[in-house]
């Protein structure tokens, strides 16, 4: 569904032809191992905008900092896990206050602030994800990040580190302008084991993990006062308030080019606890999680497929090759239908009564 209104509304074209354009002469139909999926398509790799792409992207990522956080804890270190946020308002323009946390963050380790993090508290490096909401005052951008550390902290130590972020990072907020954070909105916490560690790292939506930490914008919040991105490409399905084409189109604006996760000494803190793991970039990722390895079912030709788009039948499709085993008459007359797609010459030649190929798709649907 949210496929589907991301075409209707979105200003990108990559966008639009996203799992909609096929790569290869014939689509393909393949049973993975969660379930039937359709490959050959175009895919936009949006970790922002597209729903399907920011799934893909955000489970290998949270995977990769699983990784890396349980070999940390194995080792003898810390992994903390911290939040920063900044003052907004409604009319602060999403691009200036994404901007502002982004640059703050930076800012923060810079130097000899990073030295000092190292030193004392064995701070290895750190990475941060961005998660945006909207609710009653305006867009609010914050930051989720996890912390490395060589050594177990104690409780002490946790709290004279969270006390030298914060004051670090209200000192670089105020001096980009704005004002000073309010304490309260600011964290930093040990995770306690391992299976805590994962717990936070992959957890978030459907997904249950560092989606907390690596994907905010899949996040579900329990209220409209606070939506996420997603929510609101929702809100233009159900209610179709231009309102919320406003905003969904400043958010798929502002969010072009940005990186979803930016590290501090990340390439020390890969070498040292996932040495072996590939470096992926969104395309890489989006294509190890949906790489075509399964059993090809079925193989559907342009007309068809052209059929399928106008009837917006993709996950009706996938639905179907799913049930093959406890609908084979069903699934039967749709790959017999593949079989014509691929052919040429009318459908009546084929022994149907129509000579659309939306309605012998919608007759084999309905079946």
């Amino acid at each position: 569904m949210r496929q589907h209104v991301l075409r209707a509304v979105t200003e990108s074209k990559t966008l639009r032809q996203c799992r909609t354009t096929p790569i290869n002469p014939e689509v393909e139909v393949r049973a993975g191992d969660g379930g039937a999926y359709l490959g050959g398509l175009m895919k936009c790799a949006s970790v922002w905008s597209c729903p399907c792409c920011a799934a893909s992207i955000s489970v290998q990522r949270a995977q990769e900092l699983r990784d890396i956080s349980v070999e940390c804890l194995r080792s003898g270190g810390t992994v903390l896990m911290g939040l920063f946020t900044v003052p907004h308002g409604k009319k602060d323009h999403l691009s200036e206050t994404w901007d502002a946390v982004s640059k703050s963050w930076t800012a923060v380790w810079n130097g000899r602030h990073r030295e000092k993090a190292a030193g004392k508290w064995g701070a290895v490096g750190a990475v941060r994800a961005l998660e945006i909401t909207h609710g009653r005052h305006g867009w609010h951008p914050h930051i989720h990040y996890l912390v490395f550390s060589d050594r177990v902290l104690s409780d002490a130590e946790i709290d004279d580190f969270r006390a030298w972020l914060f004051a670090r990072w209200s000192s670089v907020v105020v001096k980009r302008g704005w004002f000073s954070p309010d304490s309260r909105g600011q964290g930093l916490e040990r995770a306690v084991s391992a299976e805590k560690a994962s717990e936070y790292l992959v957890k978030a939506e459907a997904y249950g993990a560092a989606l907390e930490t690596v994907s905010g914008q899949l996040k579900h919040s329990q209220s409209d006062s606070g939506r996420a991105p997603f929510q609101i490409l929702d809100s233009i399905r159900l209610y179709c308030r231009s309102q919320d084409l406003v905003l969904w189109r400043e958010y798929e604006s502002a969010s072009k080019g940005r990186r979803q996760l930016t590290w501090v000494n990340g390439k020390r803190v890969k070498e040292r606890w996932s040495p072996d793991a590939p470096e992926l970039s969104d395309e890489d990722a989006v294509e190890s999680m949906e790489e075509e390895k399964g059993a090809l079912l079925a193989k559907v030709a342009p007309p068809l497929w052209k059929a399928v788009l106008k009837l917006r039948a993709e996950y009706s499709v996938i639905a179907l090759a799913g049930s093959r085993d406890s609908q084979p008459r069903k699934w039967g007359a749709f790959l017999d239908l593949c079989d014509i797609a691929s052919r040429d010459g009318p459908l009546s030649d084929y022994g149907l009564e129509t000579e659309s190929w939306e309605t012998a798709l919608e007759m084999v649907l309905e079946m």
